[in-house]
């Protein structure tokens, strides 16, 4: 099942960069057709105020151009680990809906249950001092809300039943390097989570 949401995101932002193009054509238009004057500090002054538009522009655009560029990666991930378990025969839910969010994956094999968010972010992966950091910067809210989603999939799927437990899972894409012992951390009083790459996180599904 593709992600609606991330495919809908890119689909925004490709339109927002046509809007802001095409005003910035009509802004280009009417104020060469209407804001010209005889007057060169005039005339220097509106020079000023549409390079000042322009370079906004441009910015706006970069912004989407990097915001398509992130959903693309992540929903390339999704896809790469939506096929690994396909061939796998490994039964899989994708999007839960959670009131924090969604669950990329929840992935069953026999009696365990894991709960898997994709990050396809390219960089060094390690675990220090309770706190998660790639390319040495702390995004340990990612497993912070992690759990957070496990346990309300946990909950939604199962109720609060204390037999029932989601394993969590952070499966980066092949151009992280993920430098944790085991690629298992403990967390958030010594709950286990496994973070690995989609290279080999099957070998964590057991």
């Amino acid at each position: 099942m593709p992600n609606n949401y991330l495919k809908s995101k890119i689909r925004n932002y490709e339109l927002y960069r046509y809007v802001i193009v095409v005003i910035l054509i009509l802004f280009a238009y009417f104020a060469g057709r209407y804001f010209f004057f005889n007057n060169n500090l005039s005339n220097f002054v509106v020079g000023l105020v549409l390079g000042a538009v322009g370079v906004f522009v441009l910015f706006i655009i970069e912004y989407c151009i990097n915001r398509q560029d992130s959903y693309g990666k992540g929903l390339n991930l999704e896809t790469q680990i939506e096929n690994k378990l396909k061939k796998l025969w490994i039964k899989y839910v994708q999007h839960i809906e959670t009131v924090y969010g969604d669950l990329d994956f929840l992935i069953t094999k026999g009696n365990s249950y894991y709960g898997v968010e994709a990050k396809n972010w390219a960089g060094n992966v390690m675990f220090n001092n309770g706190s998660l950091y790639i390319n040495g910067f702390d995004n340990t809210d990612i497993l912070i809300a992690l759990l957070k989603h496990c346990k309300l999939v946990r909950n939604l799927k199962f109720g609060e039943n204390p037999n029932k437990f989601v394993k969590p899972m952070l499966v980066f894409g092949y151009k992280t390097v993920v430098n944790i012992p085991q690629n298992k951390i403990k967390f958030n009083n010594n709950v286990e989570i496994i973070v690995t790459t989609i290279k080999d996180f099957d070998q964590y599904i057991k």
